[in-house]
């Protein structure tokens, strides 16, 4: 069969488009032909991509480009008969040579491991520079004049040349502002420090992050993800089945790009390690420098759930908490000191330092509750989906069937629902044949699971 068509015959494959080899002094060689595995890995938790691929080497390629662990490596990867839009196209930093063996005579296998441009560049920036504004206008101008680079070598007449910047994505403005001097923090260190300080201008949950897709970077609030999908289910990126071995079989290759070949649980509720995390609640001390006085900020996330975006949507339409209520729980269990002080920075509106109180608890509950309900499924490979879109996920019920459930749903209300992306490992293997394994989570059951009360 002819994996190289552009059309669509198999769920999992995939069109290499490109993988070059590039050499330090530019010099490029095509490896289609010598690679084994790919494996790329995005992540919300992840400011930058990175992978590796593995190596069978018949042309000593180690000794001819004088590898020495610092290449690149182009990656132009597609799913037959998906749009241009959909493809995956991103220069790579290879920063490691390991694993090195002898296979035969004239062959030897390497793994080359690979990071973002961008994340190379940020090792080796440290920033001493202030910085002063409202949070989403500071990471704009950071990741615009410290981060941003070419998101490909491409060729043009027969030369590599670079190609334009990776965008980014900032999916919701915040309210407040910082006035900071960096102390030698690298540019992405500064925005991972800001996204932590940060509220949202339109929404209530402090759930911001800034990580890389295999499209783009994005900065901000995961409830606004939430809530574009509660406002419009059709931006859901796919609607995934789970059928148990032997119980279906079908022939149709869009059908099948649909359905999940594994699938793990291995996270579905810890109460114990959410009591004690400071996920049900948290305590944070407030030292005010200036009045040498103190406050106890406590929060209770079951008093505030119904106020945030979740994967289910909102709390007055749909979604109803994954832990158990009433909660017992106690805000010492996990605190926190902030110093404050208010007469500093007074003429920045909104200022980070006055508003920590209103931060904290939010921010690690919301942070923690992403870890609270997680799956890991396994499905044929897609270059059009990344981390931080979401899906549906349909798992039968595993209850005994009788006459009277004829009528009913056979979809497991607890394991089945909307799921957000926070991992993607795509493995692209020689065949060419492209897996993911994809780690979902919800914070949130329908309304339709009553048993949770």
């Amino acid at each position: 069969m002819n994996r190289s068509a552009e059309f669509l015959q198999r769920a999992g494959d995939i069109l290499i488009e490109e993988l070059l080899l590039v050499s330090s002094n530019g010099v490029y060689i095509d490896i289609r032909s010598s690679f084994r595995e790919i494996n790329i890995f995005e992540s919300i938790y992840s400011p930058v991509l990175n992978g590796d691929i593995f190596i069978a080497d018949n042309v000593n390629l180690v000794k001819n480009l004088q590898m020495t662990g610092n290449e690149y490596i182009v990656i132009k990867l597609k799913t037959p008969s998906f749009d241009s839009s959909s493809t995956i196209h991103k220069t790579f930093r290879i920063f490691s040579i390991s694993s090195r063996k002898i296979i035969d005579q004239i062959t030897q296998g390497y793994v080359l491991s690979f990071i973002s441009n961008e994340g190379f560049k940020d090792t080796l920036n440290p920033l001493f520079s202030s910085y002063e504004g409202k949070i989403s206008e500071i990471v704009q101008d950071i990741y615009e004049n410290e981060i941003a680079m070419s998101r490909n070598l491409i060729i043009k007449d027969g030369n590599l040349v670079d190609s334009e910047s990776t965008s980014l994505l900032i999916l919701d403005e915040t309210r407040n502002s910082a006035k900071f001097v960096s102390p030698g923090w690298s540019p992405i260190g500064c925005i991972n420090w800001l996204a932590s300080k940060s509220l949202p201008a339109k929404g209530k949950a402090c759930n911001y992050f800034f990580w890389e897709t295999n499209k783009r970077f994005i900065f901000g609030p995961l409830e606004k993800i939430f809530e574009t999908i509660t406002n419009d289910a059709t931006l859901m990126v796919g609607y995934y089945s789970y059928f148990p071995p032997n119980t279906r079989e079908t022939y149709d290759v869009t059908e099948k790009l649909f359905h999940i070949e594994n699938i793990r649980m291995p996270i579905l509720l810890d109460n114990l390690r959410n009591s004690s995390s400071g996920y049900y609640s948290n305590r944070l001390i407030n030292l005010d420098l200036f009045k040498k006085d103190y406050e106890y900020v406590d929060y209770f996330h079951s008093d505030n759930f119904k106020d945030y975006y979740h994967t289910a949507g909102s709390s007055e339409i749909l979604a109803v908490p994954t832990f158990p209520q009433p909660l017992l729980t106690n805000p010492r269990n996990n605190f926190k000191i902030n110093f404050s002080h208010k007469t500093l920075f007074t003429e920045t509106k909104e200022n980070i330092n006055e508003l920590m109180s209103q931060i904290y608890g939010n921010r690690l509950s919301n942070f923690l509750e992403l870890r609270n309900f997680c799956m890991e499924i396994t499905v044929p490979g897609r270059t059009n989906i990344e981390s931080g879109d979401m899906i549906y996920i349909n798992i039968p019920d595993p209850s005994p069937v009788d006459s009277s459930d004829i009528s009913k749903s056979r979809e497991d209300p607890y394991t089945s629902g909307r799921f957000l992306i926070t991992k993607i490992h795509h493995k692209i293997n020689n065949l060419p044949k492209h897996d993911m394994i994809i780690e979902v989570m919800k914070d949130s059951f329908t309304n339709v699971y009553t048993d949770v009360y």
